[in-house]
């Protein structure tokens, strides 16, 4: 059996993007962050490999890491629906599960796709003397 690989972010990177985790949440966040680390690293061919040579950025990986976890530990009970009643108002709001809240985002997919330099199609203008007023 191969070892487990360590997870493309940490509890440091959670509460740096997030907030302060209580130590529950740290235990959750601890799960979710392997969780979704597997999951980037099943779904996006070679991430490994790319983060090694350069061809993908380190803080490109840790930040859709960290959104994947941030929105399961936002939902930890995996709720779908909520309704409160006051008087004669009712509010709900749905929600969806926290299995599919750990999925690659369509978003998220394409940047870890991507080439490092060219992410969301940008690249490089050469301006020149001249071009200017």
């Amino acid at each position: 059996m191969s070892a487990e690989l360590a997870p493309l972010a940490v509890i440091a990177d959670v509460e740096n993007a997030w907030r302060q985790l209580n130590t529950d949440e740290q235990t959750q966040a601890r799960h979710l962050l392997l969780l979704a680390s597997s999951l980037v690293r099943t779904e996006v061919a070679g991430v490994d490999a790319r983060l090694a040579s350069g061809e993908l950025d380190v803080d490109v990986a840790t930040a859709v890491v960290v959104a994947m976890t941030v929105r399961g530990l936002r939902n930890p009970d995996g709720a779908r629906q909520r309704s409160e009643t006051v008087g004669p108002f009712t509010t709900s709001a749905a929600y969806t599960d926290a299995v599919s809240q750990l999925s690659l985002l369509p978003a998220e997919r394409r940047v870890l796709a991507a080439p490092t330099g060219r992410l969301a199609g940008l690249g490089t203008i050469r301006v020149t003397p001249g071009m200017a007023p």
